[in-house]
C-alpha cells in the first residue's frame, strides 16, 4: 500500500484476518505519522519508503536517506525495502546500490478502487489465474471496507496475504 492516514484502519482490517502488508511512507508521511509506524512495526507488517524518482529537490537516494533517518525516530528501526514511482533503471540501479531491495508487483492494481466487495471479488479473480506469489501494488486506492472484502474472499479462496519484505513473502 501507499500509506498515508488510513495505514491505521487498513491495519486493523489486516490484524483482524492475520494477514500481512507492505506499507510504504514517502520521507514526510514518515515524519507526521510516528504512531502509525510504530502500531505496523509491532503488528509485523512491512514497511517501505516511497521515493518518487521526479523530484526536482532530491535524488531518490536521499529520499531514501531521509525515510530512514525518520523511521528510526519513530521506531528505532530502519528499512531496505523500497518503492520507486516514476523511476527507470537508473533510479533502480542507485537503490540497489545502496542497498535496498526495490518493490517491482507483478500486478498494479493502483488505477482500480479497492473500495467495495466488487473491487475485492475482481482483483481476487485475477489471482486466481497466478501461478505462485505475487505482489501486488494497489497504492492508496483501498479503504478497509474493500480491503476486508479482499481478506475474507481470498481466505475463502484459500489464500493468504503476506508482507513483501526485503526476503520476498512472510
Amino acid at each position: 500500500f501507499q500509506a498515508g492516514s488510513s495505514a491505521t484502519l487498513l491495519a486493523d482490517a489486516l490484524e483482524s484476518y492475520g494477514a500481512g502488508a507492505a506499507f510504504f511512507f514517502t520521507p514526510e508521511e514518515m515524519e507526521r505519522q510516528g504512531g502509525a509506524l510504530r502500531r505496523l512495526t509491532a503488528q509485523g507488517q512491512s514497511i517501505g519508503i516511497l521515493a518518487d524518482a521526479g523530484d526536482p529537490d532530491r535524488t531518490v537516494a536521499e529520499q531514501l536517506e531521509a525515510g530512514n533517518a525518520a523511521l528510526f525516530r519513530a521506531t528505532c528501526g530502519k528499512t531496505r525495502l523500497a518503492y520507486i514511482q516514476g523511476g527507470g533503471a537508473q533510479a533502480l540501479q542507485a537503490a540497489r546500490e545502496a542497498g535496498f531491495h526495490c518493490l517491482r508487483p507483478e500486478l498494479d492494481r493502483s488505477g482500480y478502487d479497492l473500495r467495495s466487495a466488487a473491487g475485492a471479488l475482481e482483483l481476487v479473480r485475477r489471482l486466481a489465474s497466478w501461478r505462485g506469489d505475487a505482489a501486488v501494488w494497489l497504492g492508496d486506492a483501498a479503504n478497509s471496507a474493500g480491503l476486508r472484502s479482499l481478506l475474507s474472499a481470498v481466505k475463502e479462496a484459500g489464500g493468504v496475504c503476506a508482507a513483501y519484505t526485503e526476503a520476498g513473502f512472510r
